[in-house]
Formats: C-alpha cells, sequence, structure tokens
C-alpha cells in the first residue's frame, strides 16, 4: 500500500508524509512543473503542466489499496473506481455513498459561476482541521492504523505470554508440593529441579 498525495495547493502534505515516515510508508506527491514539492520521506512525482495533467497521473499510478489524498471530488471518483481509499484535506472519507452528492455540487457550483454568480470560497483553514484530518488518515482503514493496532496486540501478547509462563510456574510448585505432601514430605528446591518419574510420565 502507498500514499498518494495530489499535493498542488494541499494543506496536509507534511502532516501526512510525517504520519507516513513513522509507519515506513511511501508516499509520492505528484504536482505539475509550476509546482515543485520536495519533501524528505517523499517521493515527488512532477507531470508536465497542463489541465488535469496531475489528476490523471494519479489515476494511473493507483492500485487498489492505496491512499489518494485530494480535494478534488472528480479525482476522488475516478480512484473510487480503482478500489482505492480516498480522503480530502479536512478528513472526509469519499465514498460510494456521498460521490455522486459531491459531483452533483461541483457541477451545479460550476454553472452558477458561468452564469456569473459570485461563489464564496472556502474559509481561512483552522488547526481543527488539520487535527480531524490527521485522525480520520490513521482510522480510515489504512496501513498507519493496521500497523499501530499491530504493535498493541503484539504487546498484549507478550504480557499475556508472560502472565501464562509464571501462572505455570506456579501451578507446577503447587503441582509437585501436594504430591509432597500426599507421600509425607516437603520437596527442596532441588526436588524441584528433579520431580518424580511419575510426574514425567
Amino acid at each position: 500500500m502507498n500514499v498518494i498525495i495530489d499535493a498542488d495547493a494541499c494543506p496536509v502534505v507534511n502532516i501526512a508524509v510525517n504520519l507516513c515516515k513513522e509507519y515506513d510508508i511511501k508516499v509520492f506527491l505528484f504536482c505539475d512543473t509550476s509546482h515543485i514539492i520536495d519533501i524528505d520521506g517523499a517521493e515527488t512525482v512532477i507531470v508536465s503542466k497542463g489541465s488535469d495533467s496531475a489528476d490523471f497521473a494519479i489515476v494511473a499510478a493507483c492500485r487498489a489499496g492505496d491512499i489518494v489524498i485530494t480535494q478534488d471530488c472528480g479525482l476522488a471518483a475516478m480512484c473510487l473506481s480503482k478500489k482505492a481509499k480516498v480522503i480530502n484535506q479536512n478528513g472526509m472519507i469519499y465514498n460510494e455513498n456521498n460521490i455522486d452528492s459531491l459531483l452533483f455540487s461541483r457541477y451545479t457550483a460550476k454553472r452558477a459561476r458561468m452564469a456569473g454568480q459570485r461563489i464564496k470560497g472556502p474559509k481561512k483553514r483552522t488547526e481543527k482541521q488539520n487535527d480531524d484530518f490527521e485522525k480520520k488518515f490513521q482510522s480510515a482503514d489504512s496501513k498507519v492504523h493496521v500497523k499501530t493496532e499491530v504493535i498493541f496486540l503484539m504487546k498484549k501478547i507478550t504480557k499475556g505470554i508472560v502472565i501464562s509462563v509464571a501462572t505455570a510456574v506456579l501451578a507446577a510448585c503447587i503441582l509437585f508440593s501436594a504430591a509432597a505432601s500426599t507421600q509425607g514430605g516437603i520437596l527442596s528446591t532441588e526436588d524441584l529441579s528433579n520431580p518424580p518419574q511419575s510426574y514425567m510420565a
């Protein structure tokens, strides 16, 4: 799995790259020649300047299971058709339930602009939007989330093994002590290291 970022004017590039570096996930930044981006921990793919040139390159590059970060719902729709997971810069996850309405909203907004209507631009970005993106990015059924869960489970399993071994040793000591009591004796440390043959069978 790779993370592919539509990096032209993307405000969460650094957040995504830093998270992916932590979990050793490959990141590819796609941009055209008018936006040269160079960030440690990511590979930059530069395409020729042109209408939607970066978008088409991203669609060609993404595979099933990849995560694509973009604020372009048209690009999101094409990536979803290739079974990629797609999230925008505010943490909204594109899926088959919302993509049609998002595309229709974009279409009506474009028609309104062509008719001369003024459409309000996006509000100034807030820190909360960055936080929302980071949380959703880590919980988007991605490798980041999976690796976090694996580490947590391994710690629990390791702890469980230690407890199980300690419990088994304690149970063995109790068993041998009970056997010794039945035979009228008390087991020493040496006895524990050399249990009766009847218990070794």
